[in-house]
């Protein structure tokens, strides 16, 4: 069971299980009492890597609910549904931060709005500098996050 109590306040609340809890970024909507149904790779993470069996415990998030405590109430390999309990902590909605980078080579950029979203910027914006060194033929004025959303590694990564 998840040690997080749902009638305290948010700043009450105390969960020293939920670090070891794994997290899981789902799709759908997170609400008390949900049943979310996971899909196949996500059933196959659980059961095969973390070999979590049902009635264990585990963490969701969506990055606009919150996260939420849910149990696994059933695992297979074509897919696996959770039961979720309730809420362990509100959604934080984190400073209008706005990352300017140097235009970088594809590789690098994809690594760099990795690390971009684990400092939690909003929005990623590309500057011609001297130095430049990628060939750029139109500059965008802003490049926002798709839908705010982190990649789910970078947001197991910085709890978000």
């Amino acid at each position: 069971m998840c040690l997080a109590h749902p009638v305290l306040s948010p700043s009450l609340v105390q969960t020293p299980m939920s670090s070891k809890l794994q997290r899981l970024f789902v799709k759908s909507r997170l609400e008390r009492g949900a049943e979310i149904a996971l899909a196949k790779d996500r059933a196959h993470y659980l059961g095969n890597v973390l070999r979590l069996k049902p009635g264990e415990h585990l963490l969701l998030f969506n990055g606009e609910d919150g996260e939420w405590c849910a149990e696994l109430s059933a695992i297979g390999k074509k897919g696996a549904e959770a039961r979720i309990a309730h809420q362990t902590r509100p959604q934080e909605d984190g400073p209008d931060l706005h990352y300017l980078f140097a235009p970088l080579k594809r590789a690098r950029l994809d690594y760099m709005a990795q690390k971009a979203t684990e400092l939690g910027a909003s929005a990623l914006r590309p500057v011609i500098t001297r130095h430049t060194v990628a060939s750029v033929a139109k500059p965008t004025a802003c490049l926002p996050m798709p839908s705010r959303r982190p990649s789910n590694a970078a947001s197991w990564a910085c709890l978000r």
